[in-house]
């Protein structure tokens, strides 16, 4: 039976030690972009050409009797692409980290690992290492050919299989306990996996499309069910209420190029328009969590329509703490809030342009 696998947090790799914390968010800095400091892209070109990879910053220089000390520590010769990609860039962080493998399932990358001669079979390093030391250290199943070359934003790795004569590459998915060899292949050969990483060109192609949908869905998508409702219900008291959530959804939107929220001016004048149709559509008063399932409603429940997609707990608590602090909201802050008199008076002052 197979040992219990530690888990490969971001924490886990700084300090050099397993821990047993949860999954990383997706905005988590790992491994080997924590060095990225943005000062000397560089396009990665290997021995059949250019890739459409581009890296703010390669690792630092190594030399050949490096990688032949390394080598020798593996008990096996590298792919001679990879071997170039060590010796020309040593690892780096990437300028795009998404991609698409070859069977159309999409991956993102955080950065590829460094060589680094001093530091080649450490416990716990976060650099590149042998997998016997990979998996003495994480018990993640790893064949003693699985280099561990590279790593995504939730911890998951990506393999290069030095045995193997097409040099397969696999997405390893660290919270999955399973046998190796059933893991996601995602090209034969590390040039070919370089290949499937997306252009600068064409990410931004792609990401401006999905900006343009989005500020789309921000300003004629249907609201979601629950928002729909208390737009209706507000409509008799203020019938330009729509055009107000759209205005407030928006302002996130062009501050920041997608609707999310956190602590920012636009982000918490948001979370004061939900309170206020609440209070519009219902009558005054909310407890903190009654106040995250209002939030929930501005969830999209289609892919044209308005809404957010998710949110992190804590910023809504942090408003709430901070709304009552400043004697925006009144009652108890463990138990009912409600907007002061003064201060619901001067948010219909700032909403005024779109409620007549």
């Amino acid at each position: 039976m197979r040992p219990a696998r530690a888990t490969q947090s971001e924490s886990g790799w700084l300090s050099g030690r397993p821990d047993a914390g949860s999954r990383p968010a997706p905005a988590t800095r790992s491994l080997a972009d924590q060095t990225c400091d943005h000062r000397r892209m560089v396009r990665v070109a290997l021995l059949d050409g250019e890739t459409p990879v581009v890296l703010n910053e390669p690792g630092p220089p190594v030399a050949e009797r490096d990688i032949a000390a390394f080598e020798a520590l593996l008990d096996r010769a590298l792919p001679a692409d990879y071997r170039a990609f060590l010796l020309a860039y040593n690892g780096g962080c990437p300028v795009v980290t998404q991609g698409t493998g070859e069977n159309g399932d999409e991956f993102m990358l955080s950065g590829f690992l460094e060589l680094h001669p001093d530091d080649m079979d450490e416990p716990y390093t976060r650099h590149l290492c042998t997998p016997a030391r990979r998996e003495a250290d994480y018990c993640w199943g790893l064949p003693v050919d699985a280099l561990v070359f590279a790593n995504d934003p939730g911890g998951n790795l990506f393999t290069l299989s030095l045995d193997d004569p097409r040099h397969t590459v696999r997405f390893i998915d660290h919270e999955l306990d399973a046998p190796f060899e059933t893991h996601r292949v995602l090209a034969q050969g590390f040039t070919a996996f370089l290949q499937l990483i997306r252009s600068v060109d064409a990410q931004a192609a792609l990401d401006a499309a999905e900006q343009r949908h989005e500020r789309e869905t921000l300003t004629r998508g249907p609201f979601p069910a629950a928002l729909e409702a208390q737009v209706q219900r507000a409509e008799a008291l203020h019938p330009e209420v729509r055009a107000a959530v759209r205005r407030a959804g928006l302002a996130v939107f062009d501050a920041k190029s997608h609707f999310s929220l956190h602590a920012d001016p636009h982000s918490l004048h948001v979370f004061d328009v939900m309170l206020w149709l609440h209070e519009t559509a219902t009558g005054p008063g909310i407890t903190r969590s009654a106040m995250h399932e209002v939030l929930q409603g501005w969830f999209r429940d289609t892919p044209d329509g308005f809404g957010l997609t998710g949110y992190a707990p804590g910023f809504l608590d942090d408003w709430w703490t901070a709304r009552f602090d400043d004697g925006i909201l009144e009652g108890n802050p463990d138990g009912t809030g409600r907007f002061t008199p003064a201060a619901r008076a001067a948010l219909l002052a700032a909403l005024n342009t779109h409620l007549k």
